[in-house]
């Protein structure tokens, strides 16, 4: 089992276990979910829902998808995260908050993105001179990337800030729940 647990407001990820036998997953305490389950969780006042997908996780924050990026030949943006990383961005959220989670990633990805531009202008300045099949597959790579970012980044940007306090968003959200739903 790969899970993520909550024990004193401390995420953990839990990777290659197998649980005791006789024990059902969901009445364990602090099990938050697995990347093999078939729910749906939410957190902070459903702002934040991991989702299981194929053994990682795809977590969504106010309808942002939080995208991985891997560099293998190229470099490729993926809608779903590790185990590990999800674990460490809900740590931050605990302790910063969802809004200030947000915005340190907006920033990381403002600041990938202007790496990503400076390589593409160094690969074009390149193609320029002399034409590669290499570099011209990089180029494409890096530019589908460039994208990719630029739509992250115009979601962050249009996900406006409520001004709420969150605890204030969850406790709202939970009275709503507790009295209209099962």
């Amino acid at each position: 089992m790969d899970a993520i647990f909550k024990k004193e407001n401390v995420y953990v990820a839990i990777v290659d276990k197998d649980i005791q036998e006789g024990l059902d997953k969901k009445e364990l305490e602090g099990f938050i979910c697995e990347t093999y389950g078939d729910e749906d969780v939410h957190l902070y006042g459903g702002r934040v829902v991991i989702r299981p997908v194929s053994g990682d996780l795809r977590m969504t924050i106010d309808g942002v998808i939080i995208s991985s990026l891997r560099a293998n030949n190229v470099l490729t943006v993926y809608n779903y995260i590790d185990i590990q990383t999800c674990t460490a961005y809900l740590n931050q959220i605990e302790n910063l908050g969802v809004d200030t989670f947000l915005e340190n990633f907006k920033k990381q990805l403002l600041a990938f993105k202007d790496e990503i531009i400076e390589l593409t202008n160094k690969y074009e300045q390149e193609q320029s001179i002399k034409f590669d099949d290499n570099v011209s597959k990089k180029l494409d790579s890096l530019r589908k990337t460039l994208l990719e970012l630029s739509m992250a980044l115009f979601f962050l940007m249009v996900n406006l800030n409520a001004g709420l306090e969150n605890q204030t968003y969850i406790d709202t959200y939970n009275t709503i729940v507790n009295q209209y739903f099962d």
